[in-house]
C-alpha cells in the first residue's frame, strides 16, 4: 500500500466521486495552465485494476489537500515454478521483510504491513559473489507479448502533443510488434507523410493516430492536409470527447474513423482488420 499526500486545492465530495471518470477535469482553467486531457487517473486506475489492485481518493474539502491510494496484491511464487534463468536467485538469511526510506519524504508514505502479513515471506536477492558465473548477464529483456504478429508488423504513426499519452501508446504498440514513429502535432506529422510521399525509397505509414487538440494544427486539419497531399493511409482520429459533432468534423477532413481515450486494443485491431490491415 502506497499513500500519497499533497496540500493542494482539495476536492469535494462530489468531485471525489467522479474523479477517476474519463476526461473529467476540475478547475481547467487555473490547474495545469489550462492544459491537459482529463485521461490520467482513469488510465492510472484501468492499469492499477488489471494487476487486481486498487487506486483510491480522500479529500477534507476544498484547499485541504487529497490523499490518493494505491493498493496491490502480492503473490507468493513456489520455487519450483521459477525459470531457469532465475535459479541463481538465493534467500536472503535471515529473511528481510520490510524496506524503509532512508532519507525524509515529505510528499510518500508507506503504510507498513503488519507482521503476521509477512512473517512467513523471504526476499530473493542477486548472488553477486565471484563464484557465480551465472550472474556475468543480466537476464534478457522479454519478447513482445505477441511475437507472432511480428509477419503482420505495421508502420504506424502517432500524433499527440502530449508525451506522455504519445509515448504509452507507442510503447503499447510496439510491444505488439509494430514499428512506431512520433510526432508531437499535426504540422509536424503532415510533413513527415510529404517525406514519405516523395521518398524513393521509404513506403506510406500503414495507419496514422491523430489526436483531435493539438497545437499548430489539429487532428481534422492534418487529417485533411494529409489528404491532399494524396495521403491514401488509414487515419484514424483519437479525441477524448466523443461528442458527434466531432466525430463528424474529423470524418468529413478525410478521418476513416475515430477512436476514443483511452484507446482500446481491441477495438483498434477491430479498426485495421475493417479496413484490410494488420490481418
Amino acid at each position: 500500500r502506497i499513500d500519497v499526500h499533497d496540500s493542494g486545492v482539495g476536492l469535494t465530495p462530489q468531485q471525489v466521486g467522479r474523479l477517476f471518470r474519463p476526461g473529467v477535469q476540475f478547475n481547467v482553467n487555473e490547474l495545469q495552465a489550462g492544459q491537459g486531457s482529463g485521461l490520467g487517473l482513469h488510465i492510472a486506475k484501468g492499469i492499477v485494476k488489471q494487476h487486481r489492485g486498487k487506486l483510491s481518493a480522500r479529500s477534507d474539502g476544498l484547499g485541504k489537500g487529497s490523499t490518493f491510494t494505491l493498493q496491490l496484491p502480492l503473490y507468493r511464487i513456489p520455487d519450483e515454478s521459477l525459470p531457469a534463468r532465475y535459479k541463481h536467485l538465493k534467500r536472503q538469511d535471515p529473511p528481510m521483510h520490510s524496506i524503509h526510506n532512508k532519507g525524509p519524504s515529505d510528499d510518500v508514505s508507506f503504510a507498513q504491513s503488519s507482521p503476521k502479513d509477512v512473517r512467513s515471506e523471504t526476499v530473493a536477492t542477486l548472488d553477486t559473489s565471484s563464484n557465480s558465473s551465472q550472474n556475468s548477464k543480466q537476464p534478457p529483456p522479454l519478447p513482445p507479448s505477441k511475437q507472432k504478429q511480428q509477419e503482420h508488423s505495421l508502420d504506424i504513426l502517432v500524433v499527440d502533443d502530449s508525451p506522455s499519452n504519445r509515448k504509452l501508446l507507442a510503447h503499447l504498440l510496439a510491444r505488439q510488434g509494430h514499428r512506431c514513429t512520433q510526432a508531437s502535432d499535426g504540422a509536424i506529422a503532415v510533413e513527415m507523410v510529404k517525406q514519405r510521399l516523395e521518398s524513393p525509397t521509404e513506403t506510406m505509414f500503414d495507419c496514422i493516430l491523430l489526436d483531435y487538440e493539438m497545437p499548430n494544427l489539429n487532428g481534422p486539419g492534418a487529417a485533411e492536409q494529409m489528404r491532399d497531399l494524396g495521403c491514401q493511409s488509414l487515419i484514424l482520429g483519437v479525441t477524448g470527447n466523443v461528442l458527434q459533432e466531432d466525430v463528424d468534423h474529423f470524418r468529413k477532413c478525410g478521418a476513416n474513423g475515430v477512436l476514443s481515450k483511452p484507446i482500446q486494443m481491441d477495438t483498434l485491431k477491430d479498426m485495421w482488420q475493417a479496413n484490410g490491415i494488420g490481418m
